[in-house]
């Protein structure tokens, strides 16, 4: 018998079924990873101060008259990013972030290489500072999901 761990649970399998009672593994793998994401929502919470700058950067393109499609192309992505939630013990949010701010911060490189762009330079500056700040805080949190999601490849074996 499978249960998510609750103790009445555990005794009434026991004294009822006879049979050996288990902790279901989602719990199991959140419960043991919950230092880990709790890590990763400080990163997360890191990397979003720093770009808190977005939205002026959006305001002062409002009152420009170029067209939508070229004055908000990178900046929906960014704030989107910064809405997405994970939820524990696969989904790390942080790490999501950061993986598509260094996505759009990399199409912004190229789009610069092609043509000179006052917004594609003010949101480039941001992400980078965004990632220069908190860069100390990926690569553990990396490694170390990349274990959890060993075990739970390796649970769902089982």
């Amino acid at each position: 018998m499978i249960s998510d761990g609750e103790e009445t649970i555990g005794s009434a399998v026991a004294l009822s079924f006879r049979v050996p009672h288990q902790l279901c593994q989602f719990h199991s793998l959140k419960d043991a990873t919950k230092p880990l994401y709790e890590a990763d929502q400080h990163a997360k919470t890191q990397l979003k101060k720093q770009l808190r700058g977005v939205r002026p950067i959006e305001r002062a393109l409002e009152e420009h008259k170029t067209p939508k499609t070229k004055r908000f192309g990178l900046l929906p992505a960014v704030r989107a990013s910064l809405t997405d939630d994970g939820r524990s013990p696969l989904q790390a949010s942080g790490l999501r972030l950061y993986d598509r701010i260094t996505q759009v911060s990399d199409s912004i490189a190229r789009v610069q290489e092609k043509k000179d762009s006052h917004c594609s330079k003010a949101v480039a500056a941001l992400l980078t500072k965004g990632m220069k700040t908190t860069a100390s805080l990926w690569s553990p949190l990396q490694s170390a999901y990349k274990l959890v999601h060993q075990a739970a490849h390796i649970l769902s074996q089982s």
